[in-house]
């Protein structure tokens, strides 16, 4: 038997499957169950682990969720069966070596049927009653039932459709499914923003925000890594809004990153005005795997008229101006060692980052985790555009596993005309660079002829102790050296 090369070492790879390291998994089925909420805490963590391996997973460890989300802690018999349960559900194999059949089965979330939601629906007491006021009419709010009081502020934007209670266009999840729409909606590990628009567009009910907060925090994944970091940086250069999709794309490289020698690299493009992303993680960062890369997003989705980039070798080299010279593609660059110029794709590799650290602390294929961000991410609505890249993109809204309405409600949509695209990205815009600015230093100003000495990017510190005299000013916050 060999054993699998990761950075873990979770699991071995034989004839007969995909087995966890036993050397792992002992320790945890054989340690004594958790009587505190500490020890809870670590059993959730150890388990979590494991949990691309045992079917239903969060309905396993919901019991034990809801104990600690609890005012007050305290152990139980359930909990003790609870407990249990998900020891009984490690198992010692998993599927035979199949990519197609492990990745489908392994990352993806089940989507909800309408018979599901329906019977689901007409089960839940707390919107039986409140089906029986919207269909008859609503007490004074001291009468409610208390079961009901979450719905009585919005009781004019309620209607029944059948078993199926709406808010507008968007239904009201049952109790015994928000878990399972919470859990699909976080499959990517988006932030709490972007996990709140992709609830907000299709589903309501009492509380939402706070239990998207509740589950972010409670996130095993989540919790381990900040993405985050500051830096001193000059004011930011804002880049005019191109005429329509696909016409100005950014891209940019990320890494070296720990993992597999095949994906150490990231490729990150993204288009300016739509805000479509594409990613490919190489074995290197080259030309001609940028070249590579370009080609098959090009063949897919057409020739655009510009690429923006940072200064980079790759970037610079003759063989990708060659190829864009070929393609037709007008090739611009960002102010050396001012990536925040080409701010757009810079944030977008930030995001694709924290996907990737997602990926392993998931225990899930990086490519695979990767595919699936970029699925929610283009679904997602767009605080700079109001609409999401899907919608700029395709012209339409795509149908994803969160969509469960039935297909004689229709939705009100939202029509992504460019005036108001326009007005979306300028309003963010302007809200962006005046927080970004709160922390920018004033950017000194030089003319031609004046001696400056030039600070090592990245140090900090003076790159000896010649000056050297400024030929030109080339932009706001750029300038060309003589030495240039």
């Amino acid at each position: 038997m060999e054993k699998l090369e990761s950075e873990d070492d979770f699991q071995w790879i034989s004839a007969a499957g995909v087995q966890i390291d036993p050397g792992r998994i002992s320790p945890l089925l054989e340690a004594p169950e958790p009587q505190d909420e500490k020890g809870l805490r670590a059993f959730l963590g150890a388990t979590g682990y494991h949990a691309r391996f045992m079917p239903r997973y969060s309905d396993l460890v919901e019991p034990l969720r809801a104990a600690l989300r609890a005012d007050k802690f305290e152990w139980s018999p359930a909990l003790s069966s609870a407990v249990q349960r998900v020891k009984d559900a490690i198992p010692e194999t998993w599927w035979p070596d199949d990519d197609d059949l492990q990745i489908a089965a392994l990352t993806v979330a089940a989507a909800i049927s309408e018979e599901e939601l329906s019977d689901a629906s007409a089960a839940d007491e707390c919107l039986s009653v409140v089906r029986g006021y919207v269909s008859g009419q609503w007490p004074r709010r001291r009468d409610v039932d208390p079961r009901a009081a979450g719905f009585f502020q919005v009781r004019d934007e309620l209607s029944v459709h059948g078993q199926l209670l709406l808010r507008g266009d968007r239904l009201v999840v049952p109790a015994a499914l928000r878990e399972r729409v919470l859990t699909n909606a976080h499959a990517g590990h988006q932030g709490v923003v972007r996990t709140k628009q992709r609830l907000r567009e299709r589903f309501w009910w009492p509380r939402l925000d706070r239990q998207v907060r509740d589950l972010l925090k409670s996130c095993e994944v989540c919790s381990q890594h900040d993405g985050h970091v500051r830096r001193e940086r000059p004011p930011l250069q804002p880049i005019p809004l191109p005429d329509g999709p696909w016409q100005r794309l950014m891209v940019d490289v990320i890494g070296p990153m720990r993992g597999p020698s095949s994906e150490r690299y990231g490729i990150v493009l993204v288009d300016m005005y739509s805000r479509w992303p594409e990613v490919a993680l190489c074995q290197d960062a080259t030309a001609d795997s940028i070249c590579q890369f370009l080609e098959t997003v090009f063949a897919r989705e057409g020739v655009p008229l510009e690429l923006l980039s940072d200064n980079g070798p790759a970037f610079r080299s003759g063989r990708l101006a060659e190829f864009l010279g070929r393609m037709g593609v007008k090739q611009t660059f960002s102010s050396p060692y001012s990536p925040q110029t080409n701010g757009m794709v810079e944030r977008l590799n930030r995001t694709v980052k924290e996907a990737i650290q997602s990926a392993r602390l998931a225990r899930e294929p990086r490519s695979t985790f990767v595919r699936k961000f970029l699925g929610e991410y283009r679904v997602t609505v767009h605080p700079a555009t109001g609409v999401s890249p899907f919608v700029l993109m395709r012209g339409r809204e795509a149908r994803t596993i969160l969509d469960v309405t039935p297909s004689d409600v229709t939705p009100s949509g939202r029509a992504a005309e460019d005036r108001a695209v326009r007005q979306h990205h300028q309003s963010y815009q302007e809200t962006y660079r005046a927080r970004y600015d709160r922390t920018a230093t004033a950017a000194p100003r030089w003319e031609a002829g004046d001696w400056v000495r030039v600070r090592k990017p990245g140090t900090g510190r003076v790159e000896g102790q010649r000056s050297v005299q400024v030929s030109r000013r080339t932009g706001p916050v750029s300038y060309r050296l003589a030495t240039d």
